[in-house]
Order: C-alpha cells, then sequence, then structure tokens
C-alpha cells in the first residue's frame, strides 16, 4: 500500500467531498471526472465509458496474476438537504471523522478505490469503475460500463456499503402507485359525487395485510445486524398519499404510492402477479405505474465468492454473507452474470443521505487492507 495511507485517502476524499457531485444536476460533476480521470491515469490505461445521457464513467484496468475482479464505486451524490451544521461541500474532519456529503455514499469507497489501484502493481488482474448515476438507478453508469465494454470479469465487488458485513445480494425496489376511483364534484353538493379519499382508511388497511403477506416472505440470506428478522424479508409500504389539489372540489381519484421490497433470491415477475392478484381483489381500485426491480442473489459457497468473503469475514465480526436490504449496483453485474458481492465504508451511524453525513478515516484504512489481502488470496488461489 502507500507509504502513507491514510494521508492519501484523506487528500482524495477531501478533493471529491469539496465538488457538488449530485446526480446529473451537481456543478461540479465534469471537474470531479476529470480529478478521477488524471489521478487514475497515473497508475494505469484509462477509459471513458459515456451513458446515453452523457455521464461520464471511468474504468481502469491492471494486470497481475489470478481472476480478472471488477471494483465497482461511484462519485456522484444525493442532494445535500438541509440540516447541517457543516457546509456539506467542504471536508470537515474531526478526529477520526469526516464530515461532508457523499463522505460515505461513496466517495470513501473511491478513495479506497483509488489506493487498491495503487496499490496493485502487478498484484492482481483488477479493473476499477468509478461511475456517475448510481443515485439515481445507474443505469448510465456501471450499466454502461458492463454493456459496452464486453469484458469479462470473475468477480465484481461493489464498494458501495458498510463496513461490519459482506453482502451477497440486494432487495432492490418496486414502486407504483395505487387508485381509488371515485366520482369528483362540487364539494357544496357532496351527495352528487363519490368521494374516493372516504375509501382510503379501507383500502389502507387492506394494505397492511398486504404489507404482513410479504413479511411472511423470507430469504435465503440473513438479514444485516439489528435487523428484526434473522432473514432478508419482502416488504411493502404505502409511502405517499395524494388527492385533489383544491379545498372545494371533491377529487375523481385519490392515489396511494407505494415502496416494495423484494428478496434478494426472489422471482421478480412471481412478486409482480402477486401484487396485481391482490390489488385485483380490491373494488374500485387501479395498480399503476408499477416498475423497479433491482434484487439479485450471489450464492455464497460459489468458490471464487467464498474465497473473498471467508477472508473479509474472518476480519469481522459478522461470520457469514447478508443480505442488503436497499439496493445497489450489483444488480447490473449481477445481471450479466458476474458473481457480485457487497462491501464498503459505511459505519452504522454514517448517515448517508442525511445532514452530517460522514466517513471515519480508520474504517476506509480497514477496508482497503481487508481488500488487499482478499484480492491477494484471489490472486494466489489463480481461478
Amino acid at each position: 500500500m502507500q507509504p502513507d495511507l491514510k494521508k492519501y485517502e484523506l487528500d482524495v476524499l477531501t478533493k471529491l467531498i469539496s465538488m457538488d457531485t449530485v446526480s446529473k444536476t451537481g456543478k461540479s460533476l465534469v471537474n470531479c471526472y476529470e480529478y478521477l480521470k488524471k489521478e487514475m491515469e497515473g497508475i494505469s490505461h484509462v477509459q471513458t465509458i459515456y451513458g446515453s445521457d452523457g455521464t461520464r464513467n471511468l474504468l481502469a484496468d491492471v494486470n497481475g496474476i489470478g481472476p480478472r475482479i471488477l471494483v465497482a464505486a461511484h462519485y456522484d451524490v444525493v442532494p445535500a438537504g438541509t440540516g447541517w451544521t457543516y457546509n456539506p461541500f467542504e471536508a470537515n474532519v474531526e478526529g477520526d471523522k469526516v464530515f461532508g456529503r457523499g463522505s460515505a455514499d461513496d466517495k470513501g469507497g473511491v478513495a479506497v478505490a483509488l489506493a487498491l489501484l495503487g496499490a496493485s502493481n502487478g498484484r492482481w488482474n483488477l479493473t476499477v469503475a468509478l461511475t456517475g448515476d448510481e443515485e439515481v438507478g445507474g443505469e448510465n453508469g456501471l450499466n454502461a460500463v458492463i454493456g459496452k465494454t464486453g469484458k469479462a470479469y470473475d468477480i465484481a465487488i461493489i464498494l458501495d456499503s458498510f463496513s461490519k458485513e459482506v453482502h451477497c445480494g440486494a432487495s432492490g425496489v418496486v414502486s407504483g402507485k395505487i387508485i381509488v376511483k371515485g366520482r369528483g364534484g362540487h364539494a357544496g353538493y357532496p351527495y352528487l359525487s363519490d368521494n374516493p379519499i372516504y375509501k382510503l382508511p379501507e383500502v389502507i388497511s387492506r394494505l397492511k395485510k398486504f404489507s404482513e403477506l410479504r413479511e411472511e416472505k423470507l430469504s435465503a440470506l440473513k438479514a444485516p445486524a439489528g435487523s428484526p428478522k434473522v432473514k432478508v424479508w419482502g416488504r411493502f409500504t404505502p409511502t405517499v398519499i395524494e388527492a385533489g389539489d383544491r379545498t372545494n372540489v371533491i377529487p375523481n381519484e385519490a392515489v396511494i404510492k407505494f415502496d416494495m421490497r423484494l428478496l434478494p433470491d426472489e422471482d421478480r415477475d412471481a412478486a409482480f402477479e402477486e401484487l396485481k392478484s391482490f390489488i385485483g381483489s380490491l373494488s374500485a381500485v387501479e395498480l399503476a405505474e408499477v416498475k423497479g426491480g433491482g434484487n439479485y442473489f450471489t450464492d455464497p459457497r460459489t468458490p471464487i465468492v467464498s474465497a473473498f468473503t471467508s477472508y473479509i469475514l474472518e476480519r469481522l465480526d459478522s461470520k457469514e454473507c447478508v443480505g442488503e436490504l436497499g439496493g445497489d449496483d450489483g444488480k447490473y453485474s449481477s445481471k450479466a452474470g458476474i458473481p457480485t458481492v457487497g462491501y464498503g465504508v459505511i459505519d452504522d451511524d454514517s448517515n448517508i443521505h442525511g445532514a452530517n453525513e460522514f466517513v471515519r478515516l480508520s474504517t476506509m484504512m480497514k477496508v482497503t487492507e481487508n481488500m488487499a489481502g482478499a484480492l491477494d488470496k484471489l490472486a494466489a488461489l489463480n481461478f
């Protein structure tokens, strides 16, 4: 590794946080891309892979021994939001913590990926992908990188995860809306209308039953530490209610928007059909705009996956792969047939996507050292 790993990673992280790289709209997206490109060019050959919308993604290859390993991280971030004690686009260091938007998700991961690239020096067949649109789905990020390069990888490590566990799958997300039908009219003559708002309590009560049915579905993968269930479980959550826009007008319909999380190892189409069947049993209700998925499952017993995860897990409190309750870019590498795992620099209290997000330098260094050791193990096994 670099003689002073902490200094290097802090320097990279400080520069990255200072750039506003909010997905699609950040004023420093191009500057960040150019900075990362320059950093990577000092080590290896670098390609720019453009998404269909112009998103700039970087791909660097170094040659060594063993399997071809893809390490992916993203440099785009979510909007800063409010409630910050610090300038969200200025790195603030307090002891071991570095505060700033994207510090843990995922600019700390980007710094680790660059450190690994610099440490490769013939040790590994390593490819590092740094992408620019993970926070808005990744379609023009890792998806474009994998699709346009056509490279073959033996394993993908998504460096955008928690530090105390290794993920062998992710839940993904399905969204949509449930339209409760009625008949609109003048609020002064309610008897001439059929107000859909009055139907909401009954529909919501039925949706709670569906949520309970989803909770009974369990994955083969263990849930992350601190979860209320031992295994990753199905989830269905109404999140938004919309009805009308004027006080004197009874609306024609009310809308309930929802978030549904799949099991990593669940068939998406079967889950869709289950949802459609349930909603179809409700009167005067329509299901619309159902989309999403992105769940994926990696068998922990796959030899190369087992070799990587066993090394990492020996150094963590967690002793087996778990399933991610959310989603990540691993859906694209997994879809391409690449065994995919998640590991990263996020700590439980990092407050990703919230105010005063931070990453610990000690966590970054530990992840870097663990990754290097695991890659050495893969190279020695020479898959």
